[in-house]
């Protein structure tokens, strides 16, 4: 296929897809928004009309806003596309390379070419990262992040993905000028191992560079999850709580770790809200996950 077949097929991608999503943004949206599924979602968890508005006003919000910044993500792109923006990105790394390291070596041309998608695609998406942050969830009462640390994750981001995103990158690299006609099988290989390795040190190594994480005391939360976890048989390596405060009043709880055992995290949100019996039926819906073999990392 040429680059112009390639490209008419990404760009007929590219629409199928945003069709379809907002096809069924809209599906989910007016199954919320019936009145019926609203009278009967009302009595099932005994909310009051004005909780209940505010949810509502909240969900309708949020579509909204995905719905323009999904738009305006599509046209972005095509135009981009369309108007040649791949290979004028590609003349400028050319440029850069040559200028800075004195040769057009393909990988550090490669590397300087996804660096500069990637910090325009960061550069595209601020305004609505921050739209969302300080608008709406503002709006709503749930946003508890200044704007310094705002910004202090979206540096902390770059550099991460900078560091592990240049590492995968050169390998894949490599990978396609050395290894031939099946470099495609040896860089699949190289992105799986790749992809297991940071989900191993993510609970580590990278989760706590955004948060701080606590051990869970002994008490009735523990009892409550150890026992929901024995029920399942889902071996765990460490309960902890982490300081999701600080950025949103959002409660959440969820598990990671692959091979064996993994560990479990609530919001100090969440425990701060709810009882311990409801703090476990939250995280019972996440080892839900687990136990129907949704996620499959056992």
């Amino acid at each position: 296929m040429t680059s112009t077949g390639l490209l008419t097929f990404f760009i007929v991608f590219r629409l199928v897809e945003h069709a379809f999503l907002t096809f069924l943004s809209s599906v989910n949206k007016k199954y919320y928004t019936s009145a019926d599924n609203i009278k009967d979602a009302k009595q099932a968890l005994g909310i009051s009309d004005e909780d209940f508005n505010k949810t509502l006003a909240y969900s309708l919000d949020k579509y909204r806003f995905a719905s323009i910044s999904g738009f305006v993500s599509l046209i972005l792109t095509l135009f981009f596309l369309g108007l040649g923006g791949l290979g004028f990105i590609e003349k400028i790394a050319q440029d850069l390379t040559l200028s800075y390291a004195g040769t057009e070596n393909p990988i550090l041309v490669g590397l300087a070419f996804f660096a500069l998608l990637g910090l325009i695609s960061l550069i595209a998406g601020l305004p609505f990262d921050y739209y969302s942050t300080f608008v709406i969830e503002q709006k709503h009462g749930f946003n508890r992040q200044t704007r310094k640390g705002f910004f202090l994750d979206q540096l902390k981001g770059l550099l991460i993905g900078s560091v592990l995103g240049g590492l995968i990158l050169t390998v894949l690299l490599w990978i396609m000028g050395k290894m031939g006609d099946l470099w495609w099988l040896y860089a699949w290989v190289a992105i799986t191992g790749f992809s297991l390795l940071t989900v191993y040190i993510y609970p580590t190594v990278l989760a706590p560079i955004f948060n701080k994480f606590t051990p869970l005391s002994d008490g009735p939360l523990k009892d409550a999850i150890n026992k929901l976890a024995e029920r399942i048989g889902f071996a765990m390596g460490g309960i902890s709580i982490m300081n999701a405060s600080v950025r949103s009043s959002h409660g959440n709880a969820y598990f990671t770790g692959v091979f064996g055992k993994k560990r479990i995290v609530l919001f100090d949100t969440l425990v701060d809200a709810m009882s311990p019996d409801e703090v476990a039926a939250v995280l019972a819906h996440e080892l839900g996950h687990f136990k129907l073999h949704h996620v499959r990392s056992q």
